[in-house]
């Protein structure tokens, strides 16, 4: 029979906290990177930092690989994408329709007006860095 091991209240608020730490330097990170790029990113390139920063959450970086789909058509989802790295290719109606490169920023359109995605993009290069974030 295993022994059950208790926790007192302290050792729990403890562990949160320091995962909370962890989350907020992270997500500080991405944000930075972010306005590092704010220029680039036509939605978001006239809002003043800290309003972006107040408006924008869920930001984070996924690196995808050859042949991964990054969105794929018909799916709603409120995330807009920035190309940090690599290319993608467009998709619609199973038919490529076009090529996305480094700096590019992709899924407005669904994200704003709620919208399903009219498109696939999938990754075109061996790998591609690609921030996500979403707007309130």
């Amino acid at each position: 029979m295993s022994e059950q091991i208790y926790y007192d209240e302290e050792d729990i608020e403890a562990f949160l906290e320091v995962t909370r730490r962890a989350n907020q330097k992270e997500e500080s990170q991405t944000l930075r990177k972010l306005l590092s790029v704010q220029d680039k990113i036509s939605i978001i390139s006239n809002i003043e930092p800290s309003d972006l920063k107040a408006i924008t959450y869920n930001l984070k970086f996924i690196k995808y690989a050859f042949k991964d789909i990054i969105v794929q058509e018909g799916d709603t989802s409120e995330e807009i994408f920035y190309i940090f790295s690599g290319e993608c290719q467009v998709f619609h109606k199973n038919k490529k329709v076009g090529e996305i490169h480094a700096g590019s920023t992709f899924g407005e359109a669904a994200a704003i007006f709620g919208s399903k995605r009219n498109a696939t993009v999938a990754c075109s290069s061996k790998y591609a860095t690609v921030l996500s974030f979403s707007i309130d």
